[in-house]
């Protein structure tokens, strides 16, 4: 059906784009062999969605026969499953349908993912620090994983009321263990109102979008032959306030919402730092399956890895992800480690 091709069309752009904005390739830099956690709202994603992923766990650590608690866990799957399409997931359904977060539910879902095996553990949560970090209820199961070799990837957190204060980055993704990751965005000029979301090339924007911005879509642009020279980079407006060397990386901190409507001016934008740890944790994925390393005997920090080639942007605490960056610097660490 037309409607239902447009709004696919519109979001493949759209997680395109995302994946361009970190010089990122899904094709080469697929996951292949790497396991990612997904400490999340759900425990076995829809059909369509799951239909042609590589899923080995689905776990609940609630008290509940829901498979979705809350769509947040679909939406970070999808991300992820853009960025790294050929990566195996595994779901630990630990957020409650009112978003909460019990300490036991995902103190012992990380502990399973590490007994699972996962590589890469997604965190797409957090909560604001009125303690230090090494106090607060995430910080022990954050650090066993860390322990166990895994790279555990953590949302720093947003503002949390429009035009609010701003709070300093949140737990786990404060704890020195975790790679946190901040938001920016990588807008187009062109204003929203010319800008046609049912073409392939140029900016797209979002019905609704208060801010009324025009992503570049890092497909073309009308207005100038060079995205490149066009776009700017700027930090995303709710991000928490650093605090401690936090966040290590800033990666596009928005999304199409999922395919339930039949029309592009249904589809939503979700923004948020929970949807820029994914497209971090994707990257990590590709580029560990390009390089065709196993992240347990590659002896790289990854808050070095994360920020290699890395891009700064104007005003903002920590430079924006660059996937390509990340691959030289591993491929490079590889050569090394095998010439000794």
């Amino acid at each position: 059906m037309p409607g239902q091709d447009e709004v696919r069309a519109f979001r493949d752009r759209v997680f395109h784009a995302i994946c361009e904005s970190v010089d990122h390739s899904p094709v080469d830099c697929s996951g292949d062999g790497v396991h990612i956690g997904i400490v999340d709202s759900c425990k076995s994603p829809p059909a369509a969605l799951a239909r042609s992923a590589h899923i080995e766990h689905r776990r609940n650590f609630l008290e509940v026969d829901d498979h979705v608690t809350h769509i947040h866990g679909v939406a970070i799957f999808e991300l992820l499953s853009a960025v790294a399409p050929q990566a195996t997931f595994s779901f630990y359904q630990a957020i409650d349908s009112d978003k909460r977060l019990p300490t036991d539910s995902f103190t012992r879902a990380i502990h399973q993912a590490v007994d699972d095996g996962v590589d890469i553990l997604n965190l797409s949560w957090g909560a604001p620090n009125g303690i230090p970090v090494e106090c607060s209820p995430q910080y022990p199961p954050v650090k066993h994983a860390v322990e166990n070799d895994v790279i555990v990837v953590a949302a720093a957190g947003n503002r949390e009321v429009d035009d609010g204060p701003k709070q300093y980055v949140f737990s786990p993704a404060l704890a020195e263990e975790a790679v946190a990751v901040g938001g920016f965005e990588a807008l187009c000029p062109v204003v929203p109102s010319p800008v046609d979301n049912t073409t392939d090339e140029g900016p797209y924007c979002f019905e609704g979008d208060t801010r009324e911005r025009s992503f570049c879509g890092h497909h073309g642009c009308d207005d100038s032959p060079s995205c490149v020279r066009s776009k700017t980079l700027r930090e995303w407006p709710d991000n928490t306030r650093p605090l401690d060397g936090k966040p290590d990386i800033l990666a596009p901190a928005h999304m199409p919402s999922p395919r339930d409507t039949a029309d592009i001016s249904g589809v939503e934008l979700y923004e948020g730092s929970s949807y820029a740890a994914p497209v971090v944790a994707g990257a990590l994925a590709g580029v560990f399956s390009k390089a065709d390393v196993d992240t347990e005997t590659t002896a790289i920090n990854a808050h070095e890895l994360v920020t290699a080639g890395s891009r700064t942007v104007s005003g903002a605490p920590a430079p924006a992800l660059n996937s390509f960056g990340m691959f030289k610097r591993l491929e490079s660490q590889v050569e090394t480690s095998s010439q000794q």
